[in-house]
């Protein structure tokens, strides 16, 4: 009885929908989640009933979302409402997930980032391809990981073009070097496992362990994410899928927006819960997103209903010229902060990356705060990467290309030239990174320069276990020579300083999440990071980010600037039908963040790309529903 009153109040929150999907554990479930309408809710207090019931163990849940921010909110929201231990408990990304089971199976390589996959490409292509217009560097990291996370491998791929046919040498090269460095690339923490699971063995002890498998954002899974969440939740059948089609935007990355529409075609005896109630939007906002996204086919029928009243109209803006939507832009927020707005609770959302510079010289030019939002890696700044180069080279027996970042900052006097004749050194007599430092044979200078590293690394290898992740970095940077060389740069150095200051503030919130907090399990905590998970909240300043970035955000204010056919929609989704589909959504995405104000604003001469353009107004504006937008009728 006790226990049974432990669940009962927390389930007290929920609405029927979202109490339906919580109490349904017998089988396949899709939750058709509309935007604002608590689907993490409906996850974490899934997660919290199975646990107070005592349906499942902790270890016997697997639950998986889109960021490693959402998902340590979600297992903290876990952990208040069961009111328990929630140790064992799988609450990841599914790349998290991914790079778990590879190391649990025995995986003792490195995770490339993205600047480590582009150098590996750029010095494929230096070494094996030809010159031919459009084969860039970004163009085949881009590419290969397309066809990675649609499961085509090198021997599957058919090229058609040109610049395909000599993709296809480099896509073979680069499996077969990386497979050399003892590395695995953000798409193999898919792939890998996968293959892994094909054995009788290790597929039967994961589908054995997890009873309930949960998916946050099923809209936006690709094939390798799906055959995962198959594959383990085979053993009991019980997937939950919780995600909305109308919200699917990243079909450009693999995603497949036909997994979640065919659910019931894998799925033949799931049982779907639609959840249409919305907490976050007003009416209108929410009435307008409608009439938009009605015009897909592609979708499953819903309509979101408000929890909120009607609230303010949509405001449309049409400008003669972008400086008049600028403009406009910026008499709107300095009348909205007299009303009590602050600057953090607007954002900005354009199509492109390339649209910010015009709306960032406009702030800058009217002293108004703003950040570009990025869902960039942490580490991709140089001092990050080489300080986490060093963390590496302590624990990783193979990880060649962190030994080389490492011996060539500070500069020991070792080249580039030394640095690639010691990997083959390594590679050809399959030595450990320590072994080859010690043993290559080198003369002079560099034989000391080699032997003095390798007794530094040494040193800071026996501390490893000796010492907390904080202490060990701080040893690594005074040790190596590292913070004397960022010391001896002046004010530059001090800057640099100062990032590997807040990467120390990260390691010390990590180690009070985690106790005991390993060295590898840091690693891997940071290849997977991004700025989307560490970024600060508490900045007064207008957000500026793409529409893509905005996915999962809200806002009380929201800004879609640059409403104009060709612009959004792309000019090449016009004679595509999928793409258009796409477009729509992501349109419906950016209106669904706005939860008081809603803003969709244009010009009819815009100067982007070095040109200038006349645009029609934004079909999707058009699609509105006259009754639930309000037109500037002084600037048009």
């Amino acid at each position: 009885m006790i226990e049974r009153q432990r669940y009962t109040t927390f389930l007290d929150d929920l609405n029927p929908s979202q109490r339906e999907a919580v109490l349904y554990t017998e089988g396949p479930l899709l939750v058709l989640a509309g935007a604002g309408s608590g689907k993490t809710r409906v996850i974490t207090y899934k997660i919290a009933y199975l646990l107070s019931e005592r349906i499942a163990y902790p270890e016997e849940i697997l639950a998986v979302t889109f960021t490693n921010k959402a998902a340590l909110e979600m297992k903290e929201r876990v952990r208040k409402l069961f009111n328990g231990d929630v140790e064992g408990l799988i609450l990841s990304t599914f790349h998290s997930f991914g790079l778990r089971l590879l190391r649990m199976e025995g995986f003792k390589g490195s995770v490339l980032d993205e600047d480590d996959r582009e150098a590996l490409i750029k010095e494929i292509m230096k070494d094996v391809s030809p010159k031919v217009d459009g084969l860039t560097p970004q163009y085949c990291v881009s590419k290969i990981s397309y066809l990675k996370s649609s499961m085509v491998s090198p021997e599957e791929f058919t090229p058609y073009i040109p610049k395909d046919k000599v993709l296809a040498d480099i896509y073979f090269e680069y499996e077969k070097r990386k497979k050399a460095l003892h590395a695995v690339d953000f798409d193999d923490l898919l792939i890998e496992p996968l293959r892994l699971l094909m054995d009788g063995y290790i597929r039967s002890k994961y589908t054995s362990r997890f009873k309930y498998v949960l998916v946050d954002e099923y809209q936006d899974i690709n094939k390798p994410q799906f055959l995962l969440a198959k594959i383990i939740s085979s053993g009991t059948r019980k997937l939950t899928a919780v995600g909305d089609p109308d919200q699917s935007i990243y079909s450009w990355r693999g995603a497949d927006p036909g997994i979640i529409l065919s659910f019931k075609e894998d799925f033949p005896d799931a049982k779907i819960v639609y959840l249409e109630q919305n907490y976050r939007s007003t009416l209108s906002i929410l009435e307008a997103a409608n009439s938009v996204i009605a015009n897909n086919q592609s979708r499953y029928p819903k309509k979101l209903k408000a929890e909120r009243g009607r609230g303010k109209p949509v405001v449309v803006y049409v400008g003669q010229t972008d400086f008049d939507e600028g403009a406009f832009i910026v008499d709107e927020i300095f009348s909205l902060r007299k009303s009590g707005y602050a600057y953090k609770d607007i954002a900005l959302l354009y199509r492109t990356n390339a649209q910010s510079r015009f709306y960032e010289e406009v702030f800058i030019k009217h002293g108004l705060p703003y950040k570009v939002v990025h869902g960039i890696r942490f580490y991709e700044r140089k001092e990050i990467k080489d300080a986490i180069a060093y963390l590496r080279i302590l624990i990783m027996p193979k990880d060649i290309m962190s030994l080389e970042r490492a011996l060539l900052t500070p500069s020991r006097g070792v080249g580039k030239r030394t640095i690639l004749s010691l990997r083959e050194y390594i590679l050809n007599n399959d030595l450990t990174i320590w072994e080859g430092v010690r043993t290559f044979p080198a003369k002079g200078k560099i034989s000391d320069a080699l032997l003095s590293f390798a007794e530094l690394i040494d040193g800071l290898r026996e501390k490893v276990y000796s010492m907390s992740v904080k202490e060990l970095f701080t040893e690594v940077l005074e040790k190596s020579g590292y913070l004397d060389m960022l010391r001896s740069l002046g004010e530059e150095g001090e800057d640099r300083i100062r990032n590997l200051e807040e990467l120390l503030t990260v390691i010390s919130r990590l180690e009070d999440e985690e106790k005991d907090l390993t060295l590898e399990a840091f690693l891997d905590k940071m290849a997977l990071y991004t700025d989307q998970d560490l970024r600060r909240e508490d900045e007064d300043a207008v957000n500026f980010l793409t529409l893509h970035a905005s996915k999962g955000l809200e806002f009380p204010v929201v800004f879609m600037v640059g409403m104009e056919q060709g612009l959004f929609p792309l000019y090449r989704s016009f004679n595509n039908h999928a793409e258009l589909e796409e477009e729509r959504r992501l349109c419906y995405v950016g209106m669904t963040r706005a939860k008081d104000r809603l803003y969709m604003t244009a010009s009819r001469r815009r100067r982007i790309y070095g040109s200038t353009f006349s645009n029609a107004l934004s079909m999707f504006v058009d699609e509105i529903n006259p009754l639930y937008r309000v037109v500037v009728e002084d600037y048009i």
